[in-house]
């Protein structure tokens, strides 16, 4: 007997709120092994755990919990309903004296709030005069200050003109520096994050995050020595850090991409269009700037109405002779069709050995082909190989990688593609074999192509038909593989954040169809998310 498919609404709250104490603490530990913590995605876990009834009378959700709490206060010291929690859960006199202090110190809400309006509505110069004059008015107030510093950050202003003289209580002033450098170096201000290294109990401090946000800020700086020996102090204080240990071993033993991998090879480049005429010359100029040697440039235009026909013939004569191929198709066939005519087109060929999939909206590394062509060649066992993805102007991270996270009658899950509101700061510079890979830059095996000939187009006109794609080459016994020592920049996205109703009605469509397209392969996916959340926090 099959149950039937579980609608849960888009978001993170309404997922967790959906899911069994089971479930929410393996998706805790899903995204635990995934990527570093942060306090965003924390506070979703902390609302979550702390508002079910059952939580103590669970002795795995309480180890989550407790494990989460710690996290949290580490990273905010100065969060008072986690500061609460804590005392809870480890009472201690100094806690108790800071929050007491920091109870007098809370700010007005509805002040908060009109500051954030005014940044919000596009003024922030007021927005800062305004809390530098309560904070005049209220020296030492950590949280003002705190804000005034995030501003500051957040607008590139590096003067911080108010705080040589802001003077925080004597019993806050330690944890004050540690917070500064936190954000400093989350924000990217490496030089800034490091300026408060002297003042440090470093090694004898003992919060990991802040010891890995100094890393990543002197690796960034080039200083790999001491990078590496702030994440070996992290791991000695918390072992359980998957993404740490894979960052501190990748600095042993880096990924070293050897210069024209690809020389030799019979390499095809796919890459499929609608209606992105300029996206896609935007594309093909970074094709074209890209180290790809003789391998050959397939374009299928997907029943393109505008001038992507123009685009891709004034290209033709910026590539080698034949180099670059055009497919024009009548019609819109969707992204698995278009996918699944180009591997025939490429396969038809049968000295063809790799096929390189690029989406027509993305910017690419010089070296990004034969960075995947040797990662691929690590090992004969990997099937696909894909890269960091990163948005457009602000250097944040789009996507990732994904692991089966839920996986029972009803309801199958994968984990985040990516920390919430991160920077590309280089924490995930690392290779790892997960699930799945982002689909905009991916490079595959002629033999998957051969034994999985289809991209599923129940899934057109996008969207979820590379995830598939990836879960059936992990169901072979193939491992995929994520390389982020390359990135690829994507202009657009797919799914729930799309723009209108009907992208947001074939979204939900494909969740639906995703689900009972691996309903037998459940237990199987179970076992791999068991297999891989048994470790202790």
């Amino acid at each position: 007997m099959t149950t039937d498919f579980q609608y849960i609404p888009p978001g993170l709250s309404p997922e967790l709120n959906a899911l069994t104490l089971d479930e929410v603490c393996q998706h805790y530990k899903t995204h635990y092994s995934c990527f570093e913590l942060d306090e965003f995605l924390g506070a979703y876990f902390f609302n979550r755990f702390a508002a079910d009834e059952k939580l103590a009378k669970h002795s795995e959700a309480i180890t989550c919990f407790v494990h989460l709490v710690k996290c949290l206060h580490k990273i905010d010291p100065f969060n008072a309903s986690v500061g609460n929690v804590m005392q809870q859960i480890a009472p201690s006199p100094a806690l108790k004296m800071r929050l007491k202090i920091l109870s007098h110190l809370t700010p007005n809400a509805s002040f908060m709030q009109s500051v954030e309006r005014l940044v919000s509505a596009g003024n922030p110069d007021k927005a800062r005069a305004r809390l530098l004059r309560e904070l005049s008015a209220n020296a030492g107030n950590v949280y003002l200050g705190i804000a005034l510093y995030e501003m500051d950050l957040e607008q590139g202003n590096s003067s911080h003109d108010w705080l040589p003289s802001f003077t925080p209580h004597a019993e806050l002033k330690p944890l004050w520096s540690q917070r500064l450098a936190y954000l400093a170096a989350r924000a990217g201000r490496a030089e800034e994050a490091l300026t408060y290294l002297p003042t440090l109990p470093v090694p004898d401090c003992n919060n990991e995050f802040l010891l890995n946000a100094l890393a990543i800020s002197s690796l960034s700086l080039k200083d790999t020595d001491t990078a590496s020996a702030l994440l070996e102090t992290s791991l000695q204080i918390a072992p359980s850090q998957k993404p740490i240990r894979l960052l501190r071993d990748e600095l042993a033993k880096p990924f070293a991409v050897i210069p024209n991998a690809f020389a030799g090879r019979n390499i095809v480049i796919a890459i499929y269009s609608y209606n992105k005429a300029d996206l896609l010359k935007q594309t093909l100029d970074s094709l074209r700037a890209s180290n790809i040697g003789s391998a050959r440039c397939i374009v299928l235009l997907n029943g393109c109405t505008d001038h992507s026909q123009q685009v891709v013939e004034e290209a033709k004569s910026l590539f080698m002779t034949t180099q670059l191929e055009s497919i024009v198709l009548p019609v819109n066939v969707g992204a698995p069709a278009a996918r699944n005519y180009i591997v025939q087109h490429a396969l038809s060929d049968e000295k063809t050995e790799l096929v390189a999939f690029l989406d027509d909206d993305v910017t690419i590394d010089k070296e990004w082909l034969a960075a995947l062509v040797t990662a691929i060649d690590e090992d004969p066992q990997i099937g696909a190989v894909g890269c960091k993805v990163t948005n457009p102007g602000n250097n944040t991270l789009q996507y990732l990688y994904r692991d089966v996270s839920i996986a029972r009658p009803g309801l199958f899950r994968l984990s985040l593609s990516t920390p919430l509101h991160t920077l590309d700061n280089g924490l995930y510079n690392v290779r790892k074999d997960v699930d799945s890979i982002m689909g905009c830059c991916h490079l595959i095996r002629r033999e998957c192509l051969e034994k999985l000939p289809e991209f599923d187009i129940r899934f057109s006109p996008s969207q979820l038909d590379d995830v598939a794609f990836h879960l059936d080459l992990r169901l072979l016994g193939y491992k995929v593989r994520y390389v982020g020592q390359v990135t690829c920049c994507h202009y657009r996205s797919t799914g729930f954040a799309s723009q209108s109703r009907a992208s947001y009605g074939n979204s939900l469509g494909n969740d639906v169809k995703f689900y009972y397209r691996f309903e037998n392969s459940l237990p199987t996916f179970k076992n791999w998310q068991v297999t891989r959340n048994n470790y202790p926090l």
